[in-house]
């Protein structure tokens, strides 16, 4: 299929790894029928403003060539433009492209916008965001928050892991009122997290049974857990089998998601960026993001995380 691609790529990405990725990118790229051009970002946020553009400059689909946060931008901006959204995995986490299917490989990701399928998932919107994999309150936002001056030499898992300690030495639990739909209920929040992707922090399947296809939203509430209860659920996370210990994991579904803090203000990450806290509310989104996937691969699938 002959289409005009904006690439938008991420030079800080993976380190500073990505430029290498980017090389070998384009001897691929250069081999395909499409017209393309790449484009780099330089500076937070101004991704999302590129992807707005591309559909007036006359791109029929918009590429984001980074991990998962050059990814939430270009989408954001992608939903904004109504446009078809690809992706070239360039991150140490990549959760949403193994959640759509893309295995990490250049020769998959380029065959995907030459040829794969264009499917519309569903995306959380907070506040003027939108999430397209998993966003999350408490202590899961706190590492993110952490992470952005913490560490910063460390990627993927390894990283997550041991900022999650950290965090767990001085973490107390967020009183806090949640309202899912119409039923409200109050706990000792330890982590909520929220959305159609399955897996946060590069494979941690906070949200194993979430789906693209869905309508309503997946949500796992983390609550009145003790320091060495979270420590112990931890390791469980990365399998999913978390969610087998109900006194203190409770998964539901709903179309909207409110928290109401009762004690102090709670930190509000999606697909890895802060975002800002002011806003409380999580609302589904249904099939309102165009993405490009593999032709084997179908919304209602696992992802690449979850075997």
């Amino acid at each position: 299929m002959s289409r005009k691609i904006k690439i938008i790529f991420n030079p800080a990405s993976r380190g500073g790894k990505s430029i290498k990725i980017k090389d070998e990118a384009i001897i691929l790229l250069d081999n395909q029928e499409f017209e393309y051009d790449i484009i780099e970002t330089t500076k937070p946020l101004e991704a999302i403003g590129m992807a707005i553009d591309a559909k007036n400059e006359g791109y029929d689909m918009v590429v984001a060539l980074g991990g998962d946060g050059t990814v939430h931008e270009v989408a954001n901006g992608a939903i904004k433009a109504n446009i078809p959204l690809g992706i070239i995995p360039a991150g140490s986490g990549n959760d949403f492209s193994k959640a759509i299917g893309l295995d990490g490989s250049l020769e998959q990701s380029i065959e995907t916008l030459a040829n794969g399928n264009i499917s519309n998932i569903s995306t959380v919107k907070i506040g003027d965001r939108y999430s397209i994999n998993v966003a999350d309150a408490g202590l899961g936002a706190d590492v993110a928050k952490l992470s952005i001056t913490t560490l910063k030499w460390l990627k993927g898992s390894i990283k997550y892991t041991l900022l999650m300690i950290r965090k767990l030495m001085t973490h107390k639990p967020y009183k806090c009122v949640i309202k899912v739909d119409e039923e409200a209920i109050e706990v000792d929040l330890n982590i909520l997290a929220v959305g159609f992707g399955q897996s946060f922090g590069s494979g941690m399947l906070i949200l194993p049974d979430a789906r693209y296809s869905d309508e309503q939203m997946t949500i796992a509430i983390i609550k009145n857990a003790a320091r060495f209860t979270i420590l112990r659920l931890f390791p469980k996370i990365f399998s999913g089998k978390h969610v087998n210990y109900k006194k203190y994991v409770t998964i539901l579904k709903g179309k909207k998601l409110e928290i109401i803090p009762k004690s102090r203000d709670i930190n509000i990450e999606a697909d890895g960026e802060v975002i800002d806290n002011s806003t409380k509310i999580f609302e589904a989104v249904p099939h309102n993001l165009q993405v490009s996937i593999p032709n084997n691969f179908n919304l209602d699938q696992k992802s690449l995380w979850n075997k």
